[in-house]
């Protein structure tokens, strides 16, 4: 129902694209996202170095 409000938000605005970020460990969100027609675009990696 979230997501749907949120569509339609968009929508009533002459909008056309919804973006939603997930963390690659978050495996469940990506099968929810793709289950209701969203698709992966992007895959980013952060890198960190201890000093």
């Amino acid at each position: 129902m979230l997501v749907n409000a949120a569509e339609q938000w968009v929508l009533r605005r002459d909008l056309h694209t919804v973006v939603v970020r997930s963390n690659v460990a978050r495996s469940e969100s990506h099968v929810l996202a793709e289950g209701i027609g969203y698709q992966r675009t992007k895959t980013s990696h952060m890198y960190c170095k201890e000093l």
